[in-house]
């Protein structure tokens, strides 16, 4: 209950803020990745809405960048996982 709280309040502040979220870009989508994991599709339709307001308020060359960076993050941080499984 708390975190979709606190999500509501995130995309208010998205949409009042508009482009200074710009420097937030990076933090806000760790979050909500770690909350969509996490949650198991409990906040699923609060993490659409604010990802749908991060792209109505950022630019695709802020956002692409970004993603990209962290897709190569979580897929080296698995390659880490499965290959130190192996290993042992």
């Amino acid at each position: 209950m708390l975190k979709r709280k606190a999500l509501g309040q995130l995309k208010h502040t998205i949409v009042i803020a508009e482009e200074p979220i710009r420097e937030h870009f990076e933090y806000i989508i760790r979050t909500m990745i770690k909350l969509y994991t996490k949650e198991e599709g409990q906040l699923d339709d609060e993490i659409r809405v604010i990802a749908e307001l991060l792209g109505i308020f950022t630019d695709s060359s802020l956002f692409v960048p970004i993603m990209i960076k962290i897709l190569f993050e979580e897929e080296a941080a698995s390659a880490r996982t499965i290959s130190n499984t192996l290993v042992c």
